[in-house]
Order: structure tokens, then sequence, then C-alpha cells
């Protein structure tokens, strides 16, 4: 599996202090599994923690509202515990990466999206007021196959034996490997 680790960072830059509650949205390649996330805040209010695995979104990581004084920001640190399934039928069976540019793009790679609802005023959409998103990539995932080919018996009664061994990155992002056989 994978351990996915992202910050969501919320700074009041107003002249007064307000409210705030985020809601995470992981929309992942169809591909990645999530098994369970975690969340860690020293907010100005006090450290918040919270584990969770029932992993339906949209989740309300901040739980109740946080308060904020001007100028000041609060770290949200999100931690993904993740699978890569391709062989499952559940998906399309390959990891879409990201698309390049500044546009991220729902449900490639590892995207994700993160609203703020502000001074308690949620009308129960999921939008919120301010929303920023960002998509990363699984690092390089190699899958190896090695197949029987042929055994041919060489006059001094030993053989010659084939194999094919094919190696895939089905991963998001280049990669080296060394292999031994």
């Amino acid at each position: 599996g994978f351990v996915i680790n992202y910050q969501i960072k919320v700074t009041n830059i107003g002249g007064a202090a307000g409210f705030y509650r985020i809601k995470d949205v992981p929309d992942f390649d169809d591909d990645v599994v999530i098994d369970s996330f975690r969340v860690q805040s020293n907010t100005t209010q006090g450290p918040v923690q919270l584990f969770n695995d029932v992993v339906t979104t949209p989740w309300n990581i901040s739980g109740a509202s946080i308060s904020l004084d001007p100028q000041l920001m609060d770290v949200w640190n999100v931690t993904v515990y993740a699978r890569l399934v391709l062989d499952d039928n559940v998906g399309n069976n390959q990891y879409d990466a990201c698309e390049g540019g500044n546009t991220p793009v729902p449900g490639k790679g590892l995207y994700n999206r993160a609203f703020i609802d502000l001074n308690n005023d949620d009308d129960g959409n999921d939008v919120g007021e301010t929303s920023d998103d960002t998509c990363g990539d699984l690092p390089a995932v190699f899958r190896l196959s090695k197949t029987f080919q042929s055994a041919t018996e060489k006059a001094d009664g030993s053989f010659d034996i084939l194999y094919r061994i094919t190696v895939r990155n089905v991963g998001g992002s280049l990669g080296n490997y060394n292999l031994k056989d």
C-alpha cells in the first residue's frame, strides 16, 4: 500500500476573527482504493486528531467550527492509507496519472479538493465559500512477470532454457529498477 500525505492550510487574511469548517474531497484515480485516513492539526484553538476507516467522502475533517484570529494560519496534516488495485475490474484497471498543466483533473492521479465553509453558514451543498485543488501522482510501481518459453536440449546433454521476463511500470512516475534472476 501507499501512504499519501498532504496539507491543508487555512489563513485568516482579514481584520477580524472568524469561524471555518473544512471538507476534504479526494477524487483519486478509480483504481486507487482508500483504506483509511488520519488528520492532525495544532489549530490556534488546540490540537485536533481524527482517524477514520470509513472513507465515504466528503470528509468533514475539522468537525465543529474552528475559530481563527486575524493574520493567523492553521495547518491540517492529512494522511491517507491507500492501495493501487489493477486487477479487480472496478476501475479501468490502469492508473491514470495527473494531466500536466495548471488545472488538476478530478478522477486522475491523486486529485484532491478541499472546501472551506466560513462563519457557520453551510447550506448543505458541500461546496463552501472557497476551495482549492491539487493533483499528485503515485511513485513508480513495478509489476514483474516471468513466463517459461522453451527448453532445448543441446548435443552435450545440457539445456538452453528460455524465459520471458516482463517489467511494467503501472505507477504515476518514472522509475528505475534492478533485475536479478
